[in-house]
């Protein structure tokens, strides 16, 4: 590739970057719409990842979240992922732990916990979000946000979709 189709795509060479070894497998979860909560609608987008890259035994995390609470008029937006995967209790769920910040300010913990089980529009996949004091417990130490903002809601994708994603290194299986 040359360093104009690079340009092309939105990235730059670097001169004398050596090469890296290629991600070796990892998976994520995707999805947006609108989750109904005990207390009215709010609108969502969610990505979460976590890779390994050649010899590395740690993964990197990363993804985005975004939540706006209509029933509120609060909009919540992560500002760092410091962990991303399947929790202990439910392999079947997604957990994404970071800091998010409240109305673009501050910077508050929180756990957003994800289940796809359904199909686009169902009903039947579903997100918990826990921002503040109580999701701080069992988030690593990178995060240190500290505040006084509370917000728990359980809601369940009516419109939109939550998937699981997995990519692997071909070969690897």
């Amino acid at each position: 590739m040359t360093a104009g189709s690079l340009a092309g795509l939105g990235l730059i060479a670097v001169p004398g970057a050596r090469a890296q070894r290629p991600a070796m497998g990892g998976g994520g979860i995707a999805g947006g719409g609108v989750a109904e909560t005990a207390d009215g609608e709010a609108w969502f987008s969610l990505f979460g990842s976590r890779l390994l890259v050649g010899d590395d035994d740690e993964p990197i995390f990363f993804g985005r979240v975004q939540w706006v609470d209509e029933s509120l008029g609060v909009t919540l937006e992560s500002t760092d992922i410091v962990s991303y995967g399947p929790p202990k209790d439910d392999p079947d769920a997604r957990e994404l732990r970071g800091s998010m910040s409240v109305d673009g300010a501050g910077s508050y913990h929180f756990v957003l916990r994800a289940l796809d089980v359904g199909g686009p529009g169902d009903g039947l996949d579903t997100i918990v979000l826990t921002v503040g004091p109580e999701a701080a417990a069992g988030t690593p130490a990178a995060a240190t946000p500290a505040g006084d903002f509370a917000y728990a809601v359980e809601a369940t994708v009516s419109a939109g979709d939550l998937q699981l994603l997995s990519f692997d290194e071909p070969g690897q299986g």
